[in-house]
């Protein structure tokens, strides 16, 4: 896991991180409206990537593994890892997919 509490870009705000989010009213009128008028059966569903499909790093950044990791890859504990796409955890994963969705959209 990646702590973005700890990430010392973000502690100096070098770092962008507002991504657009619904508020609940927003959200539960777009529910009341779909389900009532437009008839739509709506689903959810937890993406465990969904940050991996946003937009490449910005800035290069090394993360310490997991022991059951380097217990797996063979790898000592001073292996680090290059993250070259945003994960869970990163303090500015969600602005990322914002950027790679509204990218998509265009």
């Amino acid at each position: 896991m990646v702590r973005g509490c700890n990430d010392q870009d973000a502690l100096e705000a070098k770092v962008e991180t507002t991504a657009p989010t619904t508020s609940r009213l927003s959200r539960s009128m777009f529910l009341s409206l779909s389900a009532a008028i437009l008839k739509w059966c709506g689903w959810t569903a937890d993406v465990a990537t969904a940050f991996l499909q946003g937009l490449p790093q910005e800035r290069q950044l090394w993360v310490k593994l997991p022991r059951e990791v380097l217990n797996i890859l063979g790898a000592d504990e001073t292996t680090r890892m290059l993250l070259r796409k945003p994960c869970y955890g990163q303090i500015d994963a969600p602005r990322r997919r914002s950027e790679e969705h509204t990218s998509e959209l265009q």
